[in-house]
């Protein structure tokens, strides 16, 4: 067990280091300029880190979320805003659990 100026010291080192992360990231980025098909690549990895992420989860959920998850998708794509999307999916899931079945 660390006791208070050791704590405090791991804390101020793990901020130190992930500051130096984050800040030589930005330097790098700065220098250097990714092609066409990199920075395209690049551009499609939030959309497929959150469908790696929400799609076991609803695969393996309940029908309500199979519900919620296909009616937000067709709210977005209809044009719908993402939070217009999401709060009628959670609407959707709670409707559905209200139901007696």
């Amino acid at each position: 067990m660390l006791d208070g100026d050791g704590a405090v010291a791991a804390v101020l080192s793990m901020a130190a280091a992930t500051y130096g992360c984050r800040a030589a990231g930005y330097l790098v980025v700065q220098r250097l300029r990714p092609g066409p098909f990199l920075e395209s690549w690049l551009g499609h990895i939030p959309g497929a880190m959150f469908v790696s992420l929400t799609l076991p989860i609803v695969v393996n959920g309940p029908p309500a979320g199979w519900c919620a998850a296909i009616v937000t998708v067709a709210l977005a794509r209809l044009g719908a805003g993402l939070f217009a999307s999401v709060a009628v999916g959670v609407a959707v899931v709670w409707a559905a659990d209200q139901l007696p079945l």
